[in-house]
């Protein structure tokens, strides 16, 4: 009997050091996951809050990206929301430009709260003052605000009502398009036009067909080789042609040639001809008078108006004349 007993005492013994082992571990691995320095001296800092938007005990705390510490505390504050931190070190905040925010920590859910030290420059705050912090940003109410300003611009401007139009407008198209109206709701119900643009295709076949077989003036350039021929006889003429005129033969050669010989001789004979407008501008010679002078003009029309005159006389005499020759003519 005693023998049992020692040996229901030594079991028990053995799994009570067990379990106390396994809950050693379990600590110990919960503090390395954790990364939680449960020895190391803690830096308390205590921050005012309007509102934390769920933060919780627990939360992470943040400084430059790095996380420095844990939220501790939270309890309601006449002036608002108290939060206690533990720093893993002194964190010195400055009292110019320091700022202290509450941000979701994922898309998940979560908070975190994050430290800005500011201005380095500035004075150092002591760690029993208490820290003012930013209103945290409620996302639903921004989205809300947001899809409420653009509702409201929407409905201002006009953009909702033109909108109504537009989808009314295209309801009575797509009505008008069902009960075949227009061109497009014609060819959209209609099945003439189908069968028109069936024969079309057809005759385009035909034609096709008459080509790849070498009918009509397209079918001939298509499939006889002599109008091939012609036309390269053609571009070997024009080549040749081409050729001779850029070697200066024919007189269009020599037009275009770099013996400039053509160009300088024309060239004179302009020169010849402004200089013979000049003198007959000036008056100079028979030429120039008659352009120059009105005296000659003037003579001239007194000699013109003679000469008719003396045509009309003429013409009045000359049956009288006549009579008297045939007359004393048989005497």
């Amino acid at each position: 009997m005693r023998k049992d007993l020692r040996q229901q005492i030594v079991f028990e013994t053995v799994v009570g050091l067990f379990v106390f082992a396994v809950l050693a571990l379990l600590v110990t691995f919960t503090i390395i996951l954790s990364r939680e320095a449960i020895f190391a001296p803690r830096h308390y800092r205590e921050i005012l809050f309007e509102d934390v938007q769920g933060l919780r005990e627990g939360d992470t705390v943040t400084a430059r990206g790095l996380a420095v510490g844990k939220v501790r505390r939270i309890w309601l504050d006449p002036s608002g929301v108290r939060v206690q931190v533990a720093l893993d070190q002194d964190l010195r905040v400055h009292e110019v430009g320091y700022r202290i925010r509450i941000v979701p920590a994922s898309v998940l859910g979560g908070q975190l709260l994050e430290i800005f030290e500011g201005d380095r420059d500035s004075r150092p705050l002591p760690a029993n003052f208490v820290l003012r912090g930013e209103k945290p940003v409620d996302i639903i109410d921004q989205a809300t605000e947001t899809i409420t300003l653009v509702r409201q611009a929407l409905e201002d401007g006009g953009i909702l009502r033109n909108l109504e139009s537009a989808v009314e407008n295209v309801q009575v198209l797509s009505q008008g398009l069902r009960d075949g109206e227009g061109t497009i709701g014609r060819l959209l119900t209609d099945d003439q036009l189908y069968t028109d643009f069936a024969a079309f295709a057809a005759t385009l076949r035909e034609v096709s067909d008459g080509i790849q077989a070498g009918q009509g003036t397209l079918g001939r350039l298509v499939k006889e080789d002599g109008l091939y021929e012609d036309a390269s006889a053609t571009m070997a003429n024009l080549r040749q042609v081409s050729q001779r005129v850029a070697d200066g033969e024919g007189a269009l050669g020599k037009l275009l040639s770099d013996d400039d010989q053509v160009f300088q001789d024309l060239a004179a004979t302009m020169a010849s001809l402004r200089a013979i407008t000049e003198r007959i501008e000036a008056g100079e010679g028979t030429l120039g008078k008659l352009t120059a002078d009105d005296e000659v003009y003037r003579q001239l029309v007194l000699m013109l108006q003679e000469v008719r005159a003396a045509v009309d006389d003429f013409r009045e005499t000359a049956p009288i004349t006549t009579f008297s020759s045939i007359l004393f003519g048989a005497f």
